[in-house]
């Protein structure tokens, strides 16, 4: 999915400062863009609504998103690691033509499989007025949407539109909501929130239907991805699940909070983790940067001189070649994440004190960060598994990820309130390590797995 990324690196062979700072903020706002919108969003909307917290509608807007987020991303997921596979398989073949399909049967893929559960969640579960049930339904949707579309956005180069999309879509997200919180209250938020979200998704699908062929004779090809890449759509799932097991086991803590619309909440849990994502935003531009570009170049070079023919010199010199890609991409990434990680948790008395959050959240926010920098670089590990087609391989990472943050998590929620995040660090650890000795295993005796274990014409 190098479209995007390719573009941006011509910026940055201007070794000009402000080119340089410009592909490494628009490589954020494609890697990134949702979770970035949403943290600055309602972080905004939070400061601009404090005269209005006393009243519950406010916390109730902010769990019925944070909920969507979550249970949005574990439905779109596989669908959207499918749609993924589909298009780069077609970037390789130079042959885009179904791209729009795909983009319009994840779509309708992604709705009709979490149907079931929003309908149960919204109209059975919760206790809310009808209105805002409809609206929570909406942003639900929308969250989704732009969850499967940013998938698209890696294609396209047209990345100041993207940002462009991001920006505008916060900034009425923002102000929308804060207009209508005071007469409409929680309805009122929602509603605004979904009108930026709405910005967002149209600016971008327009951009992507400029981008693609607006064919429509075919729109099988994303249901025969689904058939033919079902491990890397389960993986996606269980994935997406260990992302988010940890808070589900932390929600029955006994400082957990249940609201009155029967929503269960841990706030500084859920906070301090949030927030400790955005520390992998720096290492995943990069990675964008150039393990999209940089190494997909070796990649495309590895497997096209064994096309041609490459005897076995060859290939072990592209395979050397290729190996060392990897370590130094993987080097960079270690580096940045750990430097990043160093520097947040040091200061983190500083931030909390800057954004507003609670002391007691130091040590859970501190955990969160050492375990997010293990957690991408398993995301690195997981992608290049992926490339090479190690589905087996893959699957049992992400597997492993969500069983141990689910068991680990319980487990250490038993000892009490210092060791809240422990878990999560922990399961990220030990993951990066079973990830770390998959990967290096399969790709360390690439040949032989690309002519036998992989040979599609062997395996059929």
């Amino acid at each position: 999915m190098a479209g995007i990324g390719f573009v941006l690196r011509k910026l940055l062979r201007k070794d000009e400062l402000t080119s340089m700072s410009k592909a490494y903020f628009h490589a954020v706002i494609s890697t990134s863009g949702p979770w970035i919108f949403t943290v600055i969003a309602l972080g905004s909307i939070y400061l601009l609504t404090k005269h209005l917290t006393f009243f519950g509608f406010v916390s109730e807007f902010r769990i019925i998103v944070l909920y969507n987020f979550c249970f949005s991303l574990v439905f779109s997921a596989p669908f959207a690691v499918v749609a993924t596979r589909c298009l780069s398989d077609g970037i390789y073949e130079r042959d885009l033509k179904e791209g729009l399909g795909i983009l319009v049967c994840s779509l309708a893929a992604s709705s009709l499989v979490s149907l079931p559960f929003v309908l149960w969640f919204y109209g059975y579960y919760t206790i809310m007025d009808p209105m805002i049930r409809l609206a929570a339904i909406a942003n639900f949707y929308l969250v989704m949407f732009i969850w499967i579309i940013t998938v698209f956005v890696s294609t396209l180069r047209y990345y100041k539109a993207v940002t462009g999309s991001y920006f505008a879509g916060m900034v009425l997200a923002v102000f929308g909501s804060v207009a209508l919180a005071d007469d409409y209250q929680a309805l009122g938020m929602l509603v605004g929130f979904n009108i930026g979200l709405s910005l967002i998704v149209a600016v971008i699908l327009g951009v992507l239907m400029k981008e693609y062929p607006p064919r429509w004779n075919d729109l099988t090809c994303f249901y025969k991805g689904m058939r033919k890449y079902w491990m890397y759509a389960l993986g996606a799932f269980f994935f997406a699940l260990g992302i988010w097991v940890d808070k589900w086991v932390m929600w029955f803590s006994p400082d957990a909070v249940r609201y009155p619309n029967n929503m269960i909440v841990y706030p500084y849990y859920d906070s301090a983790l949030f927030v400790a994502y955005l520390t992998v935003i720096p290492s995943m531009a990069m990675f964008m940067l150039r393990q999209e570009t940089d190494f997909f170049e070796e990649y495309v070079d590895f497997y096209r001189n064994i096309m041609k023919g490459a005897n076995f010199t060859q290939i072990r010199q592209h395979h050397e070649s290729l190996y060392r890609c990897i370590l130094r991409n993987g080097s960079y990434l270690l580096i940045m994440q750990a430097f990043t990680c160093i520097v947040v948790i040091l200061a983190a008395p500083k931030i909390f004190e800057w954004i507003g959050m609670n002391v007691i959240q130091l040590g859970m926010f501190r955990y969160g960060v050492i375990g997010a920098m293990f957690q991408v670089l398993v995301l690195f590990l997981g992608t290049l598994m992926a490339y090479f087609e190690h589905r087996r391989g893959l699957l049992a990472v992400q597997c492993f990820f969500f069983v141990s943050n689910g068991i680990l998590t319980a487990v250490v929620m038993q000892f009490g309130f210092p060791y809240y995040g422990y878990g999560y660090f922990l399961a990220g650890v030990i993951t990066f390590l079973f990830a770390a000795v998959v990967a290096e295993r399969f790709i360390r005796n690439l040949p032989y797995h690309t002519f036998i274990t992989t040979n599609a014409s062997i395996n059929t």
